[in-house]
């Protein structure tokens, strides 16, 4: 038995089909995904960074950008949770909707439904732009915070913090983002529970 091929979406096809959608997607690979839906602790967690990294950047020639914009790497397409972008952006209007090429930091807040897409998939993607300078993956159940960061050779190093007293330093954007203010009025389940 021969298993039936999936089509595989061309870049130009997922955008002339979410330009039509009331719902956003992301194309991995050649597939059509849904975007899942979020906590109430994703969101504050991504508005905590969006904030920080908004007001840090001001005069520095780069801007950061919400879950609204959609990010191009090769031919996968995403809408990371932050983004920032240094310098001119490349972006692109196809069937309506403005994509990003060139990402300089890729933000992801994990869950248990996008770890493996976020920690895998997307960082595997962002890490194959040339662009991209760092990936933060952050953590939504319980402090902890890892960067992914790639040198002019493109030889990436990563760090892992989970002391809510320390201070990550983004080099790629000149900022900083406390974990205590990336994690300001989310409740831990374990803490609710004791």
């Amino acid at each position: 038995m021969v298993a039936a091929k999936l089509h595989e979406w061309t870049v130009d096809e997922f955008l002339a089909f979410e330009a039509k959608s009331d719902t956003r997607h992301q194309l991995i690979d050649g597939q059509i995904y849904d975007m899942a839906g979020g906590t109430i602790e994703h969101d504050i967690i991504t508005g905590n960074v969006f904030a920080r990294l908004h007001a840090q950047l001001r005069g520095k020639g780069c801007t950061a950008y919400t879950a609204n914009m959609l990010v191009q790497t090769a031919a996968q397409l995403f809408y990371p949770d932050v983004t920032v972008i240094c310098g001119d952006s490349t972006l692109v209007k196809r069937h309506g909707i403005d994509v990003l090429l060139n990402p300089t930091v890729m933000i992801e807040v994990l869950s248990v439904s996008t770890r493996h897409v976020d920690q895998v998939v997307k960082l595997r993607a962002y890490g194959a732009s040339s662009s991209v300078r760092q990936v933060v993956l952050i953590e939504q159940d319980q402090p902890g915070i890892e960067v992914y960061t790639w040198d002019d050779e493109r030889v990436r190093t990563s760090v892992y913090i989970t002391d809510i007293d320390a201070v990550l330093e983004l080099t790629a954007i000149g900022c900083t983002l406390a974990l205590r203010d990336v994690y300001d009025k989310v409740t831990f389940e374990s803490a609710q529970e004791d």
